[in-house]
């Protein structure tokens, strides 16, 4: 689905960066290179009509945030607006390098259902991002993400991290006994088979 942004949004998200650029420039602290980034990204916006270029954007503008917290604030919000609401619709690569890199300044509980869905996937692909959204989720939701944790622990070719699974408070989770005795069974099972054929 792509971002359907208003054309008031889009000139908004231009304005802050014209705003900004003028604001630096006539305080003498915007060198030239910086003055052409921001006016590149000011015209990127205005040219920008799918919601794939949006994001893009706004991925651009959260990876590129300037130094001085005034500055930064001022374009932060309406990117992380975006990505936000259009979370989803990212590729998974991009939804896991966001959380492992920028939760900080994209934690929302509005995100939990997203999370759920990235938890719900399957497949090779999907494995390698269970691990960052399983944090993010046991952070802002751990009830909800109780029964993934559950998942995770039986499923004997999950790639996510002991110590997000145990970052679970629950002191023990009978669900996943027989489950795991499986899994020792059938490792104690490969080892002697490996150590007969020796």
């Amino acid at each position: 689905m792509a971002l359907d942004l208003e054309t008031g949004e889009k000139r908004q998200l231009s304005d802050a960066l014209t705003n900004l650029g003028e604001l630096f420039q006539s305080e003498g602290r915007l060198p030239e290179a910086r003055q052409k980034k921001t006016e590149a990204l000011r015209l990127q916006i205005e040219v920008d009509r799918a919601g794939e270029s949006q994001t893009t954007t706004a991925m651009t503008i959260l990876t590129h945030l300037p130094k001085v917290p005034q500055s930064a604030a001022a374009l932060l919000g309406e990117s992380r607006r975006i990505l936000v609401s259009q979370f989803d619709n990212l590729h998974p690569f991009s939804q896991e390098y966001l959380l492992r890199q920028y939760w900080d300044q994209l934690r929302d509980p509005s995100l939990v259902p997203s999370l759920k869905k990235m938890l719900g996937n399957t497949g090779f692909a999907s494995k390698n991002i269970h691990d960052s959204a399983l944090k993010r989720l046991l952070e802002i939701a751990p009830d909800e993400a109780r029964p993934f944790v559950v998942s995770e622990i039986r499923n004997p070719t999950s790639l996510v991290d002991l110590e997000i699974l145990s970052s679970l408070t629950d002191k023990s989770l009978p669900e996943v006994d027989e489950a795991l005795l499986e899994q020792i069974r059938r490792f104690a099972s490969s080892t002697t088979n490996l150590i007969e054929s020796i």
